[in-house]
């Protein structure tokens, strides 16, 4: 047992020596100069249920990828997301009742990363905010609270350190953690796969979809259908994409945004699951040949 934990943690020591490890990326960027909250995702990671640590010493190393990341992070202790008991928050979430957007929390972070002093970010009046989703969007309520998670989760920093929402927020910036979210991390297969079954949703078909799919999803992983799964999990996010370009599409007309096609951000996401799909089967078909082998050619559903 204590040369197994050795190998393991030998495993992962490789990883934060590799300046393109996933891994060492994910949690600098995520950490934003807090050690302590680097050390609870780190903590996160290495005690999910989700972590293969007997192939990982099976292989005796390991490149990991960045699913294999994102999700015992996201949901070390569950099997669906929730963004009342994650670290990651979901930037795709309807925050208002009554008026609101699939994209406050981007286009916040969007115009944050275009304002630059040099090689580092600079701060914006949130007057500056608060006038163009009020001129543009009419949606102050929903800047409100999403000004309010992205400080809470460290996106941005306020001048005078608030950590939350208050109207002594004068001036905000974008952090490294807001850039890589903005430019990366709100693209990935793995996070939209865990955020799109807790994230309210205004076509009443897609939420429907949405919520037989996570069951089918479960029901399959009770029995043990890992490909299958991989197919039903891959689907729901090409609808979910889906849905979120249709009212991105919409919003950018309806608003007269003039935002071109491929500078939406849904474009990206849809570029990058294309990417992905044929990635992720094959890590699927990889897992189930592995499976096949060591349990001497017998089926796998």
């Amino acid at each position: 047992m204590a040369r197994d934990c050795a190998n393991y943690l030998s495993i992962i020591l490789r990883e934060f020596r590799n300046d393109a490890s996933p891994l060492s990326a994910f949690l600098t960027a995520c950490a934003h100069g807090d050690t302590r909250l680097s050390l609870d995702l780190f903590r996160s990671f290495l005690l999910s249920g989700y972590t293969n640590v007997e192939e990982m010493l099976e292989e005796g190393r390991w490149n990991f990828q960045m699913h294999q990341i994102i999700k015992p992070v996201m949901i070390p202790n569950r099997y669906f997301y929730d963004e009342t008991v994650s670290d990651i928050p979901n930037i795709y979430q309807l925050r208002y009742n009554r008026h609101s957007s699939h994209f406050t929390a981007l286009r916040i972070l969007r115009k944050l990363a275009k304002s630059m002093e040099g090689s580092s970010q600079a701060y914006i009046p949130v007057a500056q905010l608060k006038a163009y989703f009020v001129e543009t969007f009419n949606m102050l309520d929903d800047l409100v609270k999403n000004l309010d998670m992205l400080l809470k989760h460290g996106f941005i920093e306020a001048d005078n350190r608030l950590d939350a929402f208050s109207d002594d927020l004068d001036n905000v910036k974008l952090t490294p953690y807001g850039r890589y979210m903005q430019s990366e991390m709100a693209y990935y297969f793995a996070y939209l796969d865990l955020v799109c079954v807790d994230c309210g949703v205004f076509d009443q078909q897609t939420s429907n979809y949405l919520t037989e799919a996570a069951n089918e999803e479960y029901n399959m992983f009770v029995q043990g259908s890992r490909k299958d799964r991989v197919g039903v999990r891959l689907d729901r996010v090409d609808a979910f994409i889906r849905y979120l370009h249709d009212e991105e599409k919409r919003e950018n007309e309806y608003y007269k945004l003039g935002v071109p096609e491929a500078d939406l951000f849904t474009y990206k996401a849809s570029q990058s699951f294309q990417r992905e799909r044929a990635r992720v089967l094959a890590s699927a078909q990889r897992q189930v040949n592995k499976w096949q082998r060591r349990s001497g050619g017998k089926r796998q559903h």
